[in-house]
């Protein structure tokens, strides 16, 4: 017998979808899927993209394929940002978004699809600057793993002596 603690908002729902980690739900799973798969295809299409044969025959299948990426990344983000305050209930709403936007994963989300919008309102950057903060799209899947996570969180605890030891 299951204890439902009130009705499951669709932002409740998307919250769950998108940062839960509850085993079993086999929704999220097929979400999480989903993103890891669109994440891999990324990464195959920019590397592939950087062989100078493979661009000049396809560039026009690139680039069409990294502006569904961008589109599908670009919801996915204003989708957590928009859910990102059923799950911290205990902050205001634009807290729990900005918290969101400045964590690690927010900022990683937010590079997933900056190159391509900073492109398109004219900021002409080096190509090789370009692939490189796209290929950081990698780092999306550090969502999906724990052991990177722990990594990540143990490096931002510890950040204070990385700054020291820099200093030094």
């Amino acid at each position: 017998m299951s204890h439902h603690r009130g009705p499951v908002t669709v932002q409740l729902r998307c919250y769950q979808l998108l940062f839960g980690k509850e085993p079993g739900d086999k929704a999220r799973v097929v979400v999480e899927w989903i993103i890891l798969s669109m994440i891999v295809a990324s990464i195959l299409a920019i590397i592939l993209e950087s062989v100078p044969a493979l661009h000049s025959e396809h560039s026009q299948i690139f680039h069409g394929f990294e502006v569904f990426s961008v589109v599908f990344f670009s919801v996915e983000y204003v989708v957590r940002l928009w859910c990102a305050p059923a799950g911290r209930t205990h902050l205001t709403p634009t807290r729990a978004r900005l918290k969101y936007v400045l964590s690690f994963h927010g900022i990683i989300d937010l590079l997933a699809i900056l190159p391509f919008y900073l492109h398109v309102f004219g900021l002409d950057l080096d190509l090789r600057f370009m692939r490189a903060v796209r290929m950081l799209r990698i780092l999306k899947i550090s969502h999906y793993n724990t052991a990177l996570e722990d990594l990540f969180s143990a490096i931002y605890d510890e950040r204070r002596s990385f700054v020291s030891a820099l200093y030094i």
